[in-house]
């Protein structure tokens, strides 16, 4: 089964866990955002074997590229949170 699609591609935490359970590295040319990173350490934390598990997440990542907001990212986040929190629909702060 290939489970590397031609071209970029982001991986969200969900797919960086099947390829931790496969033994598989992600593709060399896979994104990850930051946010699945710390969705990622949260697991690893609550791991029996945190170090054992922090192995097995970065052999998944394998040589896959962080993506990391710019400014102009970070500035549009902040207003969408609290555009919807004056609006009473709030979101859970990882998913503005």
């Amino acid at each position: 089964m290939n489970l590397h699609p031609r071209g970029p591609h982001l991986l969200d935490t969900s797919a960086v866990i099947i390829l931790a359970r496969l033994r598989q590295a992600a593709a060399p040319d896979a994104l990850v955002g930051f946010p699945t990173l710390g969705e990622l350490a949260v697991g690893i934390a609550r791991a029996r074997d945190p170090r054992q598990e922090e192995g097995r997440i970065r052999a998944a990542l394998g040589a896959s590229r962080v993506l990391l907001p710019t400014l102009a990212t970070v500035r549009h986040y902040g207003e969408t949170v609290t555009a919807l929190q004056r609006l009473g629909k709030p979101i859970p702060i990882n998913d503005a």
